[in-house]
Order: structure tokens, then sequence, then C-alpha cells
């Protein structure tokens, strides 16, 4: 498929990560899918990452889609990566979680920022998380 064409059927914010398009795991993931013939009903894709040295540093503050802002894309990208059928048809609920850290003895509160979960409907039906 072109980009025009996924710009046809997908309506929302397009992040083009292509580091994480070209993962070999991803590639291994595609071929297990289709050599055992299976469709997933549940896809959990999920990134962990320490970032309160970021955080202090005033780096992956996003205050509009919080923690989603900046990790959102890449997890979205890794499950798009799959194929057509994992790309969203229907949005769902998202969940967050806020964050206090410690800068020099003093507590700074970051909301929304500690965690996201983001979940939709895909194409074949089954549903991300």
């Amino acid at each position: 498929k072109t980009l025009i064409d996924l710009l046809d059927i997908f309506y929302g914010k397009l992040v083009v990560n292509e580091n994480y398009l070209s993962s070999s795991v991803t590639e291994k993931i595609k071929q297990v899918i289709s050599f055992l013939d299976i469709t997933p009903n549940r896809v959990i894709s999920e990134m962990t990452k320490n970032r309160i040295n970021d955080f202090i540093n005033g780096r992956f503050l996003d205050n509009h889609f919080y923690a989603f802002g900046y990790e959102g894309s890449h997890i979205v990208t890794n499950v798009m990566a799959l194929g057509e059928d994992y790309l969203p048809k229907q949005i769902g609920n998202m969940f967050s979680a806020d964050l206090c850290i410690d800068i020099n003895g003093k507590k700074q509160y970051l909301p929304k920022q500690g965690m996201v979960e983001k979940h939709y409907r895909q194409g074949n039906r089954s549903y991300l998380v």
C-alpha cells in the first residue's frame, strides 16, 4: 500500500518511525502469525523506559497528549507494521497514571506522565492495548 492509500482510511495523526518499522522483532512476529495462520484477537504493544532524567531535564513533557504524545506513536507504529488488518478502526478508551518525581529535594507532580494505555479495535476486529 502507498501512503495515499493509508491516508484514505486513517484520519488520525500520522507519525513515521522508520526505526520501529524496520524492526527485526516486528518482522519475526509477522512471520510467525503467517506461518501459524492465526489471527490474534488481542495485541498488546508496550514500551518501558525510565524517563525520570529526561523529565528532570525538561525532555519528553507533553502537556497535550501526555505520555501518549511521546511514546504512543512508537507503540502504534509497531502494531501497524504487522499489516493493514492492524490499522486502527475504532478508537476506545485511554487510561493514564500520574508521576511524582524528586528534583533536588523538591517534589514535582507530572500529571498523566507515568504511563498511558490506549485501546482500539483493529481492522481484523482484534483489540489493541
